[in-house]
């Protein structure tokens, strides 16, 4: 029953239905998920929702440009008498118009908007790739911050062990006051970084909730540990994956496709649009008849639409030019991420295989040798200092994999699979 009320409170807070998520409430639990995150983020974004409406708007746009012109109607009167007498008018006029362009124009037109209503959608889904490299930063940063906390407060723990030490050594004459009020000022300092962490923890709940489209104030809990891949990642199936799916990539060959349609579109301005307009004459004591007038434009300023023409053709080679330069691009920045990610991989398994067990040890040894006097203060002080950098310095490399991954889904265009080290 608990579990169907959450799953109940989520879909209600997702959705919009029923009750509103408050500022003392939150979707994100202790334990929450990467993808509990998006999922949330994917329902409530509101520059995602703008994107899209912004789309199915311009989709609007495509039976617009594909539709005749509007036809008119009018009436003309002749010889109208000078008493103003409307019934011995010698010629009533009545009239219907209708304007056809040359044949071709309004399909052109229509693909010209159907491109622009497809590249509305892709950048709806490049916003959608970007929000998830938005919210897997933000929640890296969190991850960051909870494991730097948690670190912190075991060596504050272990600092107030030492500190009982020293102050024991102290008092029987072991030790010195210069090693007590050392130790006393590295606990200080500890307790004010976990002040400091606090605060930065309200920081990044508010960048995450703001991705998340929550109010500020809702509270996050714990992030769950992330699983990190099994090996290094390898560039070429991310370089081949990124130039099929990176979104700017696929904004570049819509631009130069609209272009391309607009020059084929200007290319027929060359030729004339044509009008109709049929009419029926009420004559004063004569007989009535009927009327059919077919007119065509001439567009004979041949300067102006060879001007037209090359300024459609000139956009599509500046877009192919970019496309060609995002390419370059692409390739540069996926390596750049590629090294980015192994780094991070690299210090990550020498930290966790090599330096932080050997300083857990030496940080024991040397709690030990101080305790029988066969080691000094600097030793042991040196040794926790470099537990408290190394473990801490760990979970910095998580965040840097984490925000490196982040940056190469961007880049890709989609989400990754990295466990393996396969894309």
């Amino acid at each position: 029953m608990k579990r169907l009320r959450t799953v109940l409170f989520l879909l209600l807070c997702v959705t919009g239905v029923g009750v509103p998520c408050r500022a003392g409430e939150t979707l994100l639990e202790n334990g929450f998920t990467l993808n509990r995150a998006i999922s949330v983020a994917m329902a409530n974004n509101p520059l995602l929702k703008a994107k899209e409406a912004e789309w199915r708007s311009l989709i609007q746009r495509i039976p617009q440009s594909e539709a005749l012109p509007d036809p008119k109607a009018g009436i003309d009167t002749w010889n109208i008498p000078e008493d103003l007498s409307l019934a011995e008018t010698k010629t009533t006029l009545y009239w219907v118009s209708q304007k056809f362009p040359f044949p071709g124009k309004l399909k052109l037109r229509g693909s010209v908007a159907a491109k622009e209503a497809e590249t509305a959608k892709v950048r709806w889904k490049q916003a959608e790739i970007g929000l998830v490299a938005d919210v897997t930063r933000s929640y890296h940063e969190l991850l960051y911050i909870d494991t730097v906390t948690a670190v912190t407060r075991e060596n504050k723990n272990l600092a107030e062990r030492l500190t009982g030490i020293i102050e024991a050594s102290y008092a029987v004459g072991k030790s010195n006051l210069n090693d007590l009020l050392k130790e006393r000022s590295h606990l200080d300092l500890l307790a004010e970084n976990l002040a400091l962490l606090a605060d930065l923890r309200t920081a990044e709940t508010a960048a995450l909730n703001a991705l998340l489209g929550l109010p500020s104030t809702a509270p996050a809990g714990i992030p769950e540990k992330v699983q990190l891949p099994k090996r290094e990642i390898k560039a070429n199936e991310l370089v081949s994956a990124a130039l099929a799916n990176r979104h700017e990539l696929k904004i570049d060959t819509l631009a130069i496709e609209r272009s391309r349609k607009q020059t084929e579109l200007a290319e027929k301005e060359f030729f004339p649009d044509f009008e109709v307009r049929l009419r029926r004459f009420q004559n004063y004591r004569s007989a009535d008849g009927y009327g059919v007038f077919i007119g065509v434009s001439l567009p004979i300023w041949s300067a102006k639409n060879r001007a037209r023409v090359k300024e459609a053709a000139e956009g599509g080679k500046a877009f192919s030019h970019k496309r060609q330069n995002d390419e370059n691009r692409t390739r540069a920045e996926i390596r750049k991420s590629v090294f980015e990610m192994n780094s991070a991989l690299r210090f990550l398994r020498l930290y966790r295989e090599s330096l932080i067990p050997r300083t857990r040890k030496t940080v024991q040894a040397a709690e030990e040798a101080y305790r029988t006097g066969e080691a000094d203060f600097l030793d042991l002080y040196n040794a926790q200092v470099d537990l408290l950098n190394y473990e801490t310095g760990y979970r910095k490399f998580v965040r840097d994999y984490g925000f490196a991954l982040a940056e190469m889904e961007r880049i890709v265009g989609k989400r990754l699979d990295t466990e393996g080290g396969r894309p």
